[in-house]
């Protein structure tokens, strides 16, 4: 029983071992979340603090005009960003609605004549392009970073926010610990399998001994009689 348990328990161990190291090497991988903002509707389309860096510090930006006119995008602090919308009318991109898309919510506004985007002075860095502007930015300060942009046409483009998320690899190690021990334990169970085993044949051995011995003793203390016929034939 303890032979048959020691196996059983050498091989379940060594599966759960190798499965955690298994799941330690392959659980890590790199996935990424890009949510889209439809523009369009209002002039101008902005994130709200703590949008850029929503999922990770580094995001890639892709900000693309919806009529084929070209693109400006400024990156400032939310606090002058916020400024710059106030009055005016304007998307605000407020956070995920989901890993796909992002969620906006657009104003009413009554400023006019403001200047263009990309002749202010207030933005940490501004990139002007054709229909499609792509940048990668970093955002050195969780929540403090916001973006905006608008067309030479007025109209607000699609803006498509990617981040890498890497996935945290699985803690392996206590299910290779106890796949390890199972091992272990079954090792113990096999050793005093045999250990018994052993044991038994000794027994045995020591058993067959004492009967040969004893029919041995027996044997010699065994003799022969003579006849009561064969007696009496002497005696005349």
């Amino acid at each position: 029983m303890r032979k048959i348990a020691g196996i059983a328990l050498c091989v379940l161990g060594l599966i759960v071992a190798i499965a955690g190291f298994a799941t330690g090497i392959l659980g890590k991988s790199d996935g990424e979340a890009k949510a889209v903002a439809k523009g369009g509707s209002t002039p101008y389309v902005y994130t709200a603090p703590g949008v850029l860096d929503a999922a990770d510090s580094k995001v890639k930006v892709r900000v693309a005009s919806v009529d084929g006119s070209n693109v400006t995008v400024a990156f400032g602090t939310s606090q002058d960003v916020e400024a710059w919308v106030k009055g005016v009318k304007a998307t605000r991109i407020t956070g995920l609605k989901s890993w796909k898309e992002l969620a906006t919510k657009s104003s009413q506004g009554t400023v006019e004549g403001i200047p263009a985007l990309k002749d202010s002075d207030m933005w940490l860095e501004t990139k002007t392009g054709g229909k499609v502007v792509e940048a990668v930015y970093d955002v050195n300060k969780p929540g403090a970073i916001s973006l905006i942009a608008t067309t030479d046409k007025g109209k607000a483009p699609e803006v498509s926010l990617t981040w890498q998320l890497e996935e945290k690899r699985p803690t392996t190690v206590p299910v290779m610990v106890i796949g390890v021990l199972l091992a272990l334990l079954g090792v113990v169970l096999l050793v005093l399998a045999a250990q018994d085993g052993r044991r038994r044949k000794e027994r045995l051995a020591v058993r067959e001994r004492k009967e040969a011995r004893r029919a041995a003793r027996a044997g010699a203390a065994t003799t022969v009689l003579p006849s009561a016929g064969g007696s009496r034939g002497r005696d005349g």
